[in-house]
């Protein structure tokens, strides 16, 4: 998080002006997505413990996927409510779809050498 608003801190006006936005507003969205995705994290252990009546494996991919889901959609009403523009947004998508990508995969080979 300190090297991306180190970035943002250092970034030439030609540069701000293409990302649209201030550049307070970038050095603040780093903390901003982390906290969204803090709050996110928090949920997503709501809904395992709410579908912990069904097969643990299934339950802790709910919540993984679902936490997911809600910090990519929070994720884009930060980034709007900061004015930085939604080609951002899609680094945040990436991120998330390579965060699930890397949970699924890990739970795969665990379940495989298990057996």
């Amino acid at each position: 998080m300190i090297a991306s608003m180190a970035i943002a801190a250092t970034l030439t006006i030609a540069q701000w002006e293409m990302l649209a936005a201030d550049r307070g507003n970038l050095m603040f969205l780093p903390l901003a997505l982390a906290s969204t995705g803090l709050l996110c994290s928090l949920a997503g252990i709501g809904l395992v413990k709410i579908s912990a009546h069904r097969a643990p494996a299934r339950a802790l991919r709910t919540g993984t996927v679902g936490a997911a889901i809600l910090f990519v959609l929070l994720a884009a009403a930060v980034i709007s409510w900061l004015a930085v523009d939604l080609k951002v947004w899609f680094c945040v998508i990436m991120g998330s779809v390579g965060g699930i990508a890397i949970g699924l995969s890990t739970e795969y080979y665990t379940r495989v050498a298990r057996q």
